[in-house]
């Protein structure tokens, strides 16, 4: 099927579930609450999943292991560690809703990289 394939759709997947998650989890009932971490779990299962062995795939043999490395680190570093403090100043400067609709953007972000990117599966590893 391909990686690409699957991480368009899981970052288009991001963008509309971003603005769902936070008004779910301001509800306070947990059915409704485990809906809402069901639905990101998901999102991002559908990106990782594939991205794993598409990441590694963009780059020549010769760079592939540093390459693909350094990209998913600090991808990692800057995105898994700058989104909670982010989050945390939006919502206290706009609302907690805000925090989903970071997401969102962020998930545009991953969907137009994505859509940039080359498919990959039907190449042979030493012609990438």
């Amino acid at each position: 099927m391909g990686r690409r394939r699957l991480i368009i759709p899981g970052a288009a997947f991001g963008v509309v579930w971003g603005a769902v998650l936070f008004p779910l989890l301001d509800t306070g009932n947990y059915l409704l609450i485990a809906v809402a971490l069901s639905g990101a779990l998901l999102c991002m299962g559908i990106i990782y999943g594939p991205a794993d062995a598409y990441l590694p795939e963009l780059f020549s043999t010769r760079v592939r292991y540093s390459g693909a490395g350094v990209s998913y680190n600090l991808g990692g570093v800057l995105g898994g560690a700058a989104a909670p403090l982010v989050v945390t100043a939006l919502a206290e400067e706009c609302s907690p809703s805000a925090g989903g609709w970071f997401m969102s953007a962020m998930a545009l972000l991953s969907l137009v990289c994505a859509l940039a990117l080359p498919e990959t599966s039907a190449k042979s590893l030493d012609e990438v």
